[in-house]
């Protein structure tokens, strides 16, 4: 049964209401196009945009950069930032020998085509889309379908928000956090604007004046209207307005209000009218989940009737806003800075979920200049991709040789960065995989590929905690991996093997830290390694400690 909705009947019309807060809301136009401050083409190389305004920067600052990395510590950080894992002793012996022929450029773009880059990505996305404590629903089946095709985010945008459908489900996003909407409001607006609002829930953001409580509900109300319908997300017809108290004032109904202040503006009834059509609403959504439950019981496969939606679906309202010429540029600015966070260590703008006029950018130029191409390129987030990693500033060393070190937003040197627990895992089962010993694929089959992070996260993935800023590492990591027999014995175990099939100590050494390092070994790691294994009887648990020595330090633990 559907309600006939007669003189109750929905129309939608959206106003344009530029409240006088709505420069201090879209984050920093003042430095943007069109305000004076002229950018670099359009047309310029994306790489050499990032490295003219970092460098730009630098030479204002009087800094001179530190210098290129190595070409084998630059593989790793590539490797593990496109690929989730070290490089196979293969792989760095085929880039030693054809730099040539196969420059960094070519090496980028052979990641980025492969199955390894395509579950790393969704993994890192799935991150991300968790949102604040990691609580949000599991998404990589979707992302890595996403990632294979190359969707663009505003197109992943709208598919997890629900305003259009996908395979894999990505409308869980909503659906795993409407028991809990506030938090779905800070998730949204922190994920894909870079503007935690949680803070104007209860008052007035204490950093930006005009951010008011209007603004949360205001985004609330986007999603007032959801709810799940055995495991589809749907939207009623009819609902209250948000209400809210603002600190010494009267109640107030909240509008529905998008970031930029343009408010959503839907003819409903009022009064006992409204609480009249909700209550039939209810009503009719009961029997109907009655009926569903019945039929699917009895034929799991059958397609029992839903409930009709709304005529006007506020999240495809909420969108259209969100995408619009005008707001368009908040959407991009916030993966911009969440990328550029990514592999340079450190966001453009800190915290990455506090993009507003009174925290700038450290390069604004240059976040303005990325979001316009990201835009102008369908929200390509491979092309964004291959900017940021095929940049000076992204090669450069992580070793700093000058006295004081340099502002961490100048990026005048390489960041170290912890591995996720991910990236521990699969590179510590990798490293002692057949891979290693040439006997796999470097290219393996995706179902291949998922069984290493099943593998890898059944043994670490409790071990290691998710990078955060200020991380500390804990003694239950230490002892995890210094007493636990199952990891002990994941630690390296093939490649042991594979070491003992060559019987020169110094050659075991070498191979040792090339495939745990991803580098040849020094002069005193060859001296003192070599005693040590001299002076060790059963060879086996030489090769053992000396496995576990490199996969517990911190050279390993670190993307540097």
């Amino acid at each position: 049964m559907v309600l006939n909705q007669g003189k109750c009947a929905t129309r939608v019309r959206r106003l344009i209401v530029m409240l006088a807060l709505l420069p201090s809301l879209v984050y920093a136009e003042s430095d943007g196009p069109g305000s004076g401050v002229e950018l670099l083409p359009a047309d310029v190389v994306p790489a050499e945009a990032i490295d003219f305004y970092v460098e730009q920067r630098l030479q204002r600052l009087g800094i001179t950069p530190a210098q290129p990395s190595s070409p084998h510590v630059l593989l790793r950080r590539i490797t593990l930032d496109l690929a989730g894992r070290i490089p196979t002793t293969g792989e760095i012996k085929d880039y030693a020998q054809n730099r040539t022929t196969l420059p960094l450029h070519g090496l980028v773009s052979h990641l980025v085509d492969s199955h390894w880059y395509v579950r790393h990505t969704a993994r890192e996305l799935n991150s991300l889309l968790k949102g604040m404590g990691g609580n949000g629903p599991e998404l990589v089946g979707y992302l890595a379908d996403a990632v294979a095709g190359n969707r663009r985010w505003d197109t992943m945008f709208r598919e997890l928000v629900g305003a259009s459908r996908a395979a894999f489900r990505p409308e869980q996003f909503v659906l795993g956090r409407l028991k809990d909407r506030d938090l779905l409001t800070r998730d949204v607006s922190s994920i894909f604007f870079g503007l935690n609002i949680s803070c104007a829930q209860c008052h007035t953001h204490p950093y930006v004046d005009t951010l008011t409580q209007a603004y949360f509900y205001g985004m609330k109300s986007f999603f007032s209207r959801s709810y799940d319908f055995e495991g589809q997300l749907l939207e009623r017809r009819y609902s209250k307005k948000l209400e809210y108290e603002p600190v010494g004032e009267a109640v107030q109904r909240a509008e529905v209000m998008f970031l930029s202040g343009e408010v959503v503006q839907i003819d409903r009834p009022d009064g006992p009218e409204l609480k009249q059509a909700i209550v039939t609403e209810d009503q009719q959504i009961a029997a109907l989940r009655k009926r569903f439950q019945e039929a699917r019981k009895k034929n799991p496969e059958s397609q029992p009737e839903v409930p009709s939606e709304a005529d006007v679906n506020l999240r495809r309202e909420f969108v259209e806003l969100a995408l619009s010429t005008q707001n368009q540029s908040l959407f991009a600015r916030s993966m911009v800075n969440r990328m550029w966070y990514r592999f340079m260590g450190y966001g453009l703008v800190m915290r990455i979920d506090q993009m507003h006029d009174g925290n700038p950018a450290s390069h604004p130029e240059l976040l303005h200049w990325l979001a316009r191409d990201f835009i102008e390129h369908e929200f390509d987030l491979t092309r964004l991709t291959l900017a940021i990693v095929r940049s000076r500033a992204y090669a450069r060393s992580s070793i700093w040789e000058g006295v004081d070190p340099p502002p961490t937003d100048a990026f005048a040197v390489a960041p170290v960065r912890p591995l996720t627990p991910m990236q521990m895992g699969l590179s510590i089962v990798v490293a002692g995989a057949e891979l290693q010993a040439g006997n796999g694929p470097p290219e393996p089959l995706e179902g291949r590929l998922e069984a290493w992070e099943t593998a890898a996260a059944a043994l670490f993935a409790d071990v290691f905690e998710d990078p955060y800023d200020g991380i500390q590492f804990n003694a239950a990591e230490a002892l995890a991996m210094s007493n636990d027999g199952p990891r002990l014995e994941a630690i390296g175990r093939s490649l042991v093997d594979g070491l003992l099939s060559v019987n020169d100590g110094e050659q075991q050494v070498e191979q040792a830290v090339l495939a745990v390092l991803g580098r040849p070994a020094v002069s005193e790691e060859k001296e003192w390694l070599g005693e040590y294994l001299a002076g060790r009887a059963d060879r086996r648990k030489a090769l053992e400690q000396i496995v576990w020595a490199l996969f517990t330090s911190s050279e390993f633990r670190f993307n540097h």
